[in-house]
């Protein structure tokens, strides 16, 4: 694939990060989001901590992109500790910069990639009982290095960065706020 194109699938996976924090931090008008703060509702603070991936790779499913791409899209399981501490069941859609025949080849994180998890987080945030739509969104370079974004939006949110690698594990700092 042309570096072009690259450049295009990057800013793309830029633009559904932002996209996902920018509907977090809008989640709620200005006017209830002080009047909650007034009323003694916990305010967003701090957040740090640890996840690992479980990815279904045998119900993975491939389908070519042009001629040097590959959609990959799979079921995932995130587990969390920390701050957010619990998991979210949902699946990942990857654009990968090869073939699918080399895909299938090559060990996970080979080729460099732009992706996108959308799943139903359940577990606490900063200790209280959580539930919301979790994103993971972000781009992995050739031998499986992630930079990622993670946004929650439900009983609590939360717009954090993420380290990790693929199929494994990673760290995410950011801030949250319960419900």
């Amino acid at each position: 694939m042309s570096r072009p194109v690259w450049r295009v699938l990057a800013a793309g996976a830029a633009a559904v990060v932002l996209t996902s924090t920018a509907a977090v931090a809008q989640a709620a008008p200005p006017s209830e989001k002080a009047q909650a703060t007034r009323a003694g509702a916990p305010a967003a603070a701090r957040a740090s901590g640890d996840f690992t991936l479980a990815i279904a790779f045998p119900d993975a499913e491939l389908r070519p992109v042009g001629r040097s791409a590959c959609k990959l899209t799979v079921p995932v399981t995130i587990a969390f500790t920390g701050t957010l501490a619990g998991a979210a069941d949902g699946s990942t859609v990857a654009v990968i910069l090869a073939s699918c025949n080399q895909v299938v080849a090559a060990p996970p994180g080979t080729f460099p990639d732009v992706f996108r998890f959308e799943g139903d987080f359940v577990g606490t945030v900063h200790g209280t009982a959580a539930s919301g739509a979790l994103n993971y969104a972000g781009v992995t370079s050739a031998g499986g290095a992630i930079t990622a974004a993670i946004t929650l939006a439900g009983d609590a949110t939360a717009v954090l960065r993420a380290q990790a690698v693929v199929g494994g594990s990673g760290t995410y700092r950011g801030v949250a706020k319960p419900g």
